[in-house]
């Protein structure tokens, strides 16, 4: 008897931070889209930041959202030629609003070679390419559609260009953390 009260009491040490300092974070986030472009595999995502922690009606919350970074990341394989990728003409029209927004145009010569690092069986380069600070003043949460050309250098001259649209999609999810937990097992 004495053992089972000890095992509980244990039981009961343990669990308490989690239930005491549970937050809840809301995820404002967007479902990433791979589309096949110029012989590669593009993915498409709209990724958010953290947001300050608060509180409301004695309750801990936290949001995942505003401000987004619109990322291109190609894989590409080695048969092809990859020293740049430009994304221009970005146009992005949400869903319900119909607000229509033109991003200035990105692009990136940092080109990753597994190959050269890590993994001598890569069958692909990858290059990304970033849009920032889409801010919640000016951008809602909802689904947007989004047309750009993706252009494909070989070399200094020699390039490739496709012109993209797709749908990102809202990929809201909730979930419960326990602050304690978070804290005291962060690296």
């Amino acid at each position: 008897m004495f053992i089972n009260k000890f095992r509980f009491f244990i039981i009961l040490l343990v669990v308490t931070p989690f239930m005491t300092a549970c937050r809840v974070y809301n995820l404002y986030q967007y479902k990433p889209l791979a589309l096949d472009v110029l012989g590669g595999e593009l993915i498409v995502s709209l990724e958010g930041t953290y947001g300050e922690n608060y509180e409301k009606d004695g309750k801990r919350f936290a949001d995942f959202g505003a401000p987004y970074n619109l990322k291109f990341m190609l894989s590409m394989p080695y048969e092809y030629d990859l020293v740049e990728i430009q994304i221009r003409d970005i146009e992005i029209v949400g869903e319900k609003s119909k607000r229509k927004f033109f991003l200035p145009d990105t692009g990136s010569k940092k080109i990753k070679n597994p190959r050269n690092r890590s993994n001598p069986d890569a069958t692909a380069r990858t290059v990304i390419a970033s849009v920032g600070n889409l801010s919640s003043e000016d951008f809602e949460y909802e689904p947007y559609s989004l047309t750009a050309t993706v252009v494909v250098y070989a070399s200094e001259t020699s390039f490739r260009e496709e012109e993209i649209s797709l749908r990102l999609e809202t990929d809201y999810k909730r979930e419960r953390r326990s602050d304690w937990f978070d804290k005291n097992m962060s690296i």
